[in-house]
């Protein structure tokens, strides 16, 4: 149970960060139009850094392809990082995330690879988002090949050092397709038998 409270801590001092930073952005242009704090700071080019962002995600799973994806989240994960795996318990923090992400690996055969979709920076310059999918292919104890794929958020950092990195990091599966043959018209017919 001390476990659980921990990792709930974690999580809330995450999302609170998350939530000054999503403030401060956007309350931080208006506060340079008044002449306020930040007044002086040349704005960035917002096309520019959506570009980088969008290459950003488009290296990250480059890499994971290249040299494997434990690797690439080594590269790409902010150390404060939160990941919302799809079915799992939230992890806080990039050893957590490194953990589970070499754990699941293992000695799977499999590749994964994603294509953001688009992606929106904040006028700071220095907080952003990307959204994409995702396909994974595993090779089963069969040899037969199965294939997966699903959606993905990344909230991004971005810090004078290390470049874009992702904060926060969110995945879910599709639903599989029905096969060809399912009749639905049965289905339909026996709930109709059913009284109310």
């Amino acid at each position: 149970m001390m476990r659980f409270w921990r990792l709930y801590w974690v999580l809330e001092m995450q999302f609170q960060k998350l939530s000054v930073m999503l403030f401060c952005s956007y309350v931080g242009p208006f506060l340079s139009a008044c002449g306020g704090p930040g007044a002086n700071t040349p704005a960035a080019d917002p096309t520019a850094l959506r570009e980088e962002l969008l290459q950003a995600d488009r290296d990250f799973s480059a890499l994971a392809l290249e040299q494997g994806v434990a690797r690439a989240y080594e590269r790409f994960i902010a150390g404060e990082a939160v990941q919302l795996p799809d079915g799992g318990m939230p992890l806080a923090g990039k050893r957590a995330i490194l953990e589970n992400v070499e754990a699941s690996v293992g000695d799977m055969d499999f590749s994964l690879s994603w294509e953001p979709v688009d992606a929106m920076v904040a006028a700071s310059g220095d907080l952003g988002y990307t959204w994409g999918v995702y396909y994974l292919e595993t090779v089963g104890d069969d040899n037969e090949i199965y294939a997966t794929e699903g959606k993905y958020a990344n909230v991004w950092l971005r810090s004078a050092t290390d470049g874009w990195q992702v904060l926060l990091d969110i995945s879910n599966q599709n639903e599989p397709p029905f096969p060809d043959d399912l009749e639905f018209d049965v289905l339909l017919e026996s709930d109709a038998d059913t009284p109310p």
